[in-house]
């Protein structure tokens, strides 16, 4: 589970110390909008002595007063985007062994939150490393925000494949709740926009990761966990994959999936079981599914006959398991989606 409370301390202590070391030896080039290679170089200087200190202190609280230093500098709003984005490469380089230490801590947490702060598209590389091989929650959480600021500034696919891939891959495997939001909230929040360069990208990640979670589902592991923004993301991406059909296909099998997932669980729990996590989850699939078809031209089942309809209401099993086919189909009865465009298999048989 995420530290949220060392996530919250360590903001807290890195905001409110008064030590000046940073200041002392960076302050003097922190205004300059022009910068040279003498002055790059003194940075990279000074972040390799700030690295030092950092790690020949053993206890905790000077740590934080280093990086509390550093955060005082770099949020000051004389400091200028220029001296940002070159520090930010320097402290990438000379902190990099604090980044994906296996035991987190305050300070180690804070220098992934100070090179958050100066992240730009130069060390998008770093933020998908720390993403991909810390063994911390908090850690994974932090960078995948600073991956939501890249993103949101990515020109064309190249910027954003590396990215999108690390959060496909991660989130496939991500054990963490708090942390798997946050991917599916970058995904959505970068699918919804008309702009965006790579939605198919974006469409092979979501369906990496609903396919890892049906799975995981029906092993029994991940119930505590909700996919209910994946879903949101895979209907604001389907549009922007209008041409590629294949995709396209992937992309509503996986919902069909954890669809009939839910239609399944309800049968085996009757109309008392599964309580409220149930009854969202296939509300959010079965929305995200409406969408599709009504985007594809097509006709969703009546609002009183869908699957979350009829499971939110206690219904009889057999009703469900009725609602359930008119989506995926069953022997002589296909359904909406085992026909054009989709053409899944009957029942979703493999």
């Amino acid at each position: 589970m995420i530290r949220i409370g060392l996530l919250a301390g360590t903001l807290a202590m890195v905001a409110s110390s008064t030590v000046a070391l940073a200041q002392a030896e960076l302050a003097p080039l922190a205004t300059k909008t022009t910068l040279t290679n003498d002055d790059i170089a003194r940075i990279g200087t000074a972040a390799d002595d700030l690295a030092r200190k950092f790690g020949n202190s053993k206890e905790e609280p000077p740590r934080v007063r280093l990086l509390t230093d550093l955060r005082k500098l770099i949020d000051d709003p004389k400091t200028s985007a220029q001296f940002k984005a070159a520090f930010g490469v320097e402290f990438a380089r000379a902190f990099d062994p604090f980044f994906t230490q296996a035991t987190v801590s305050q300070s180690s947490l804070g220098t992934v939150l100070l090179l958050e702060k100066v992240s730009s598209p130069a060390i998008r590389e770093k933020f998908v490393t720390i993403f991909a091989s810390s063994p911390e929650a908090a850690v994974r959480y932090v960078a995948a925000k600073a991956l939501r600021n890249m993103l949101a500034t990515a020109k064309d696919g190249k910027d954003s494949e590396a990215v999108i891939d690390a959060l496909g891959q991660q989130g496939a495997s991500e054990s963490s709740p708090i942390v798997l939001r946050e991917i599916y909230e970058v995904l959505l929040i970068t699918a919804s926009r008309p702009d965006f360069p790579a939605p198919d990208q974006i469409a092979r990640a979501l369906i990496a990761i609903l396919d890892a979670r049906v799975a995981a589902l029906n092993r029994g592991a991940g119930r505590d966990i909700s996919d209910a923004p994946g879903f949101a993301a895979a209907a604001a991406a389907y549009p922007g994959i209008k041409g590629d059909a294949g995709t396209q296909r992937k992309l509503v099998l996986s919902l069909a999936r954890h669809l009939a997932l839910y239609g399944r669980r309800y049968a085996q729990l009757g109309p008392k079981g599964g309580g409220v996590g149930l009854k969202a989850s296939a509300k959010a699939c079965e929305d995200a599914l409406i969408k599709i078809v009504q985007a594809s031209g097509g006709t969703p089942p009546a609002a009183a006959q869908r699957l979350a309809a009829k499971i939110s209401a206690g219904a009889p099993v057999k009703e469900v398991q009725d609602a359930l086919v008119a989506w995926i189909g069953a022997t002589d009865k296909p359904g909406i989606l085992n026909g054009s465009p989709w053409k899944l298999p009957i029942g979703l048989a493999p």
